[in-house]
């Protein structure tokens, strides 16, 4: 069997985009046909990904069980950011990042990586007579 056929087999029953209303339906309906279909994870996720969807599913059954964010902490690495994150998405039935969540706390980008202070001090590379290079301030 080559490659082709054996994705085409994975996926051949997702359904179609036009039967569906809203592409949230949609979504949700392939997410569901997705998590039936046994080894597709293992094909679209990379091991670290697979890793962070244990860790935060085991982060999240900890919770439940009444465990303190310390404790879940010291056993699956976990940082009390991304605890407070997954209490909230359980709460809210709906994951979101930090960053979405909080979006006033992000500078906004200036389109340069360096200010113009560290431009006016630059330095240049000069090379001797004795072939060892120094740098002359421009």
């Amino acid at each position: 069997m080559n490659k082709k056929s054996r994705l085409e087999w994975k996926f051949k029953d997702l359904p179609s985009l036009d039967a569906f209303q809203s592409r949230k339906e949609w979504e949700a309906a392939c997410l569901n046909k997705v998590l039936e279909t046994k080894g597709v994870l293992e094909i679209l996720l990379t091991p670290k990904e697979r890793h962070n969807l244990v860790i935060r599913a085991a982060a999240v059954e900890s919770l439940a069980s009444g465990k303190s964010y310390r404790q879940i902490g010291r056993e699956l690495w976990v940082s009390p950011q991304t605890l407070s994150g997954l209490r909230k998405a359980v709460a809210e039935n709906n994951y979101r990042s930090y960053a979405s969540r909080h979006p006033q706390v992000r500078r906004p980008k200036t389109g340069r990586w360096f200010s113009e202070s560290k431009m006016k001090s630059r330095r240049v590379l000069k090379h001797t007579a004795f072939g060892k290079p120094y740098f002359k301030k421009v």
